[in-house]
């Protein structure tokens, strides 16, 4: 098995590049160190050194690099990874010119950046002004920071199941907007937040308006035990018709007691989903209840995961973020 950036294109034959990457070896392959096998190069080249992933140690990230000459037939290289029989995970791709790796660094996107969901909707998801760790985890300020991700299909009153889940490492103890589909509680189909500074909480609501301090047109779960700070979190809330409200950490059930029923029918939101606030406005560029810390990857599904389903998803990542 391999895997192969796309070309670097444009290139001078003789001059020398170098690609870096942060890998981690979960399980080697049983096969020797030859040419290509297990290896990270660079194809197309005149040479290229190799790293083997048999000489890296297993479940420890390390910063790895290698150079290779542009070749005498080719304009073009390609940093290739062949992982044969090994099972890895690899972040922080980086080329540059010349035989030196510099340090991968930081980098904030600009709120003109956008990047593109995988789903079939290929909705345009704008980040505004976070910075990015090594690890590739967006920082919230807990001031300005929010990601835009537009109009979800699916996610709302033609639903009859959806699941939301997050990554989380809360840095500030108080009441913030996680996730949240639609404009506060009068015109949104859910959220997940920080309530105060003790709970997380998973909220689904139906087809009538909130009246003030009234519960007649929400469901909500608490976690049952208190969040500490500076600590990862899988958070995954579970919502199907008239029969699940559920909110899951760490792939456990941790629902304390339903507030509400099940409802049969949530309702549309009024706003695009937010990432890490709640918008306050029905364009969504002024918000509200900012989130603080690091949130760097969120799922949603237009259907209920069942709770095997849900502890996959988090033996899967736990080890990335040290759980």
């Amino acid at each position: 098995m391999w895997f192969a950036n796309p070309s670097i294109a444009s290139l001078t034959a003789g001059d020398e590049y170098t690609f870096s990457l942060d890998v981690r070896v979960l399980q080697k392959a049983n096969t020797t160190n030859s040419g290509a096998n297990n290896a990270i190069w660079i194809w197309y080249a005149g040479s290229s050194e190799f790293i083997y992933f048999s000489d890296l140690p297993l479940n420890e990230w390390t910063r790895v690099h290698v150079t290779a000459t542009v070749g005498s037939s080719y304009d073009y290289l390609r940093p290739r990874i062949d992982y044969d029989n090994s099972v890895i995970e690899i972040a922080n791709l980086q080329v540059e010119a010349g035989n030196i790796a510099s340090a991968y660094v930081d980098g904030v996107r600009s709120d003109t950046d956008s990047i593109l969901d995988t789903s079939s909707s290929k909705q345009v998801v704008t980040p505004y002004s976070l910075t990015y760790r090594q690890s590739d985890t967006p920082i919230f300020d807990g001031s300005l920071d929010k990601i835009h991700a537009g109009v979800i299909p699916g996610i709302d009153s033609s639903a009859t199941a959806f699941t939301a889940s997050v990554w989380v490492k809360p840095t500030r103890a108080s009441t913030c907007l996680i996730l949240e589909n639609g404009q506060n509680h009068t015109a949104n189909t859910f959220y997940l937040a920080q309530e105060n500074a003790t709970y997380f909480t998973f909220e689904v609501y139906g087809i009538a308006p909130v009246a003030a301090g009234s519960n007649n047109s929400y469901d909500a779960v608490y976690a049952n035990y208190a969040y500490q700070l500076d600590v990862w979190y899988n958070l995954t809330g579970v919502w199907s018709a008239n029969n699940r409200v559920e909110l899951y950490t760490n792939g456990v059930n941790t629902s304390g007691n339903l507030i509400g029923s099940v409802r049969a029918t949530v309702r549309d939101g009024t706003t695009d989903f937010m990432v890490g606030c709640r918008p306050t406005n029905a364009a969504g560029t002024s918000h509200s209840y900012p989130f603080k810390g690091e949130l760097p990857q969120v799922m949603l599904y237009n259907r209920a995961l069942s709770p095997a389903e849900i502890d996959q998803n988090y033996q899967a990542l736990r080890y990335r973020y040290g759980v």
